[in-house]
């Protein structure tokens, strides 16, 4: 439904704010949060990913989840 696919693009989002605050405390630049291939899915998601077919938005935080591990990895 919207209201799932509208919830699931939030919790997306605020996970990639979290996360992204975090990998600039360890020393992680703005630039290189932006040039994560994910975030240009993030930013689209609304629009390429149907409401019917929820199941983009999952593949979209898998990769932004392995996207930040790698990252934090670099800084560690």
């Amino acid at each position: 439904s919207v209201v799932e696919k509208q919830a699931q693009m939030l919790h997306i989002i605020v996970t990639y704010w979290k996360r992204g605050l975090q990998a600039i405390k360890n020393g992680t630049t703005l630039i290189k949060l932006r040039k994560i291939k994910v975030y240009q899915d993030i930013i689209k998601m609304k629009f390429s990913i149907p409401n019917e077919n929820l199941s983009g938005l999952d593949k979209i935080e898998a990769r932004l989840e392995r996207s930040m591990d790698q990252m934090e990895a670099l800084h560690a």
